[in-house]
């Protein structure tokens, strides 16, 4: 399961389709003024909130260069990890619920991870950073709102949300050199709207695609999607039908085809990213014991829509990927690691759909 969505895609997602490119600009532009909105003007986060704690319990100098920050922080985030009951290759972790991102309706799992980034020419894109991005939600509208805890959807299910400490850390200390600088010492502006204004805003490119993934798994289902009503203070493009018209194309396309699933990660509409694979990456850490149950979770949708797909237009290519899913679901049953670590509830939605949609799917074609 770990190796299946790791590879590097061929061509961008979506632009098999040339009016896609239009729709996906169109996106990235309304992500931009978001960011810019969160910019100009800050809001705060509660002060419980768990992203605070996180940068909070860190006891690095911000006085020191950023590669020397950045190590330092590094040799503390699997143990900031644990304290927080979050998930790392040396934590388990739990499920959160409320989502910190999501809201009421939804549970989180939360990866903190330490992968090696670029810090080439770091003080002039730090703001560009994406230091905490979306593996998994179960939202399907296009709106971009912000997932800063007050998602303004009743849809429910788990999100998997990955942070890169060290990013996230020095994206901070940057930002508050730059706030020093236009500002002066005694700048107004907090750890919370620093939060607001910066990494949860840049959430969106990743916040997208699985928005994106979850459209298309309703138009195939025939689910209902329903429409939130909420709306930003300022106005943005609604790319809703237009997405949603590439989107039967691409469903279309697939059939005639009959796409293997390495076909059909390559060819999905994606605007956040150049490619589905981008959105699906796990991050470069041990995977461990510890952090197999986030990656089941992380994908599930991903991998039932594929089997299904698979199973329904009768693709014969997959059967190597379909053997490989299926020894890893008898480990995974054997281990019985999900419910050690999920409540009885959780346990028996996730494992439904396990056992439903997609075990009864690895042997058919």
């Amino acid at each position: 399961m770990y190796d299946m969505f790791q590879e590097v895609p061929n061509q961008p997602g979506g632009l098999v389709f040339p009016e896609f490119r239009r729709v996906r600009d169109g996106l990235r532009r309304s992500i931009d003024r978001v960011k810019l909105f969160r910019w100009e003007n800050p809001m705060s986060l509660t002060g419980t909130h768990p992203l605070i704690r996180l940068l909070m319990s860190l006891n690095v100098p911000l006085s020191m260069d950023p590669d020397m920050y950045v190590e330092r922080v590094r040799s503390v985030t699997y143990s900031l990890a644990r304290n927080l009951q979050f998930t790392s290759p040396v934590s388990q972790g739990r499920l959160h619920y409320p989502s910190m991102f999501y809201g009421d309706n939804v549970s989180d799992v939360v990866l903190v991870h330490d992968e090696v980034f670029d810090l080439t020419d770091i003080a002039g894109r730090w703001k560009e950073l994406q230091p905490i991005r979306v593996l998994y939600h179960p939202q399907t509208d296009l709106r971009l709102h912000v997932p800063d805890g007050r998602y303004p959807s009743a849809e429910s299910g788990y999100a998997v949300v990955s942070i890169n400490l060290p990013m996230l850390a020095l994206q901070y200390k940057l930002w508050r050199n730059w706030e020093r600088g236009a500002v002066g010492a005694e700048s107004p502006r907090t750890l919370m709207m620093f939060l607001q204004a910066i990494p949860l805003p840049q959430m969106l490119y990743s916040h997208l695609d699985c928005a994106i993934f979850n459209r298309i798994v309703s138009q195939y289902f025939e689910l209902p999607m329903p429409d939130v009503r909420s709306r930003h203070s300022y106005y943005l493009t609604d790319w809703t039908k237009e997405v949603d018209s590439v989107l039967f194309k691409y469903i279309g396309l697939a059939r005639a085809r009959k796409m293997d699933f390495d076909a059909m990660i390559e060819t999905m509409p994606t605007a956040g990213y150049d490619s589905r694979y981008e959105t699906l990456r796990w991050p470069e850490m041990p995977f461990t014991y510890q952090v197999t149950w986030a990656m089941v979770i992380a994908r599930l949708a991903n991998t039932m829509f594929l089997v299904r797909f698979s199973a329904d237009q009768e693709i014969t290519r997959n059967r190597s990927q379909l053997n490989e899913l299926n020894r890893f679901f008898i480990k995974l049953e054997q281990m019985n690691l999900l419910s050690k670590v999920l409540s009885k509830d959780d346990y028996d939605t996730v494992n439904m759909v396990i056992q439903d949609g997609i075990v009864p799917y690895l042997t058919t074609t």
